[in-house]
């Protein structure tokens, strides 16, 4: 498991830690429900800031990676790796998304990996046709979420968002 060691978390994340009332980050826990369920089922979750653990890895391995990327790539000025999936009933449609780091790797909720090691992982989860694109802004991922990731999030969940990229921006280094 991974926790937050930003220096100053009051400074980076004052949503987070108001509601944290002095306790650490990893200890904050925020109740998640999705309306469209991960790809596993799973429509609750419960998120630590900055924790890797089941919860966060379903969360944003199987439901949200578009937002943990686009977090990513805004900190590191960077595009993203969209894999779609070919469905017979309406054609192409995002699978996965994850932040195309300047060193060609991918960086998601699994860590730093090769595009061939990401597209294995989507194929392991079922039979697809699989295509991939290196798109360079929000808007070419989905553009039906507006002109920034953001748009469509609360402050507060943008915020644990944030911590999660900044915890694997970090690990990256």
């Amino acid at each position: 498991m991974t926790a937050v060691t930003a220096t100053d978390p009051a400074t980076a994340y004052p949503l987070l830690t108001a509601l944290a009332n002095g306790t650490p980050l990893r200890e904050v826990r925020l109740d998640i429900t999705l309306a469209t369920p991960s790809f596993h089922g799973q429509s609750t979750f419960v998120i630590r800031p900055g924790v890797i653990d089941a919860d966060a890895l379903e969360l944003f391995g199987f439901a949200e990676c578009m937002f943990l990327a686009a977090a990513v790539a805004e900190r590191i000025g960077c595009g993203f790796a969209l894999i779609e999936r070919y469905h017979a009933s309406d054609g192409w449609k995002p699978t996965h998304v994850a932040a195309h780091l300047p060193d060609g790797l991918l960086l998601d909720i699994d860590g730093h990996r090769t595009l061939d090691h990401v597209l294995a992982d989507v194929r392991a989860i079922g039979p697809w046709p699989l295509r991939h694109r290196m798109v360079h802004t929000w808007p070419e991922v989905l553009p039906e979420r507006g002109q920034s990731w953001r748009d469509t999030l609360t402050p507060l969940v943008a915020e644990m968002i944030d911590v999660f990229a900044d915890v694997l921006v970090e690990a990256a280094s």
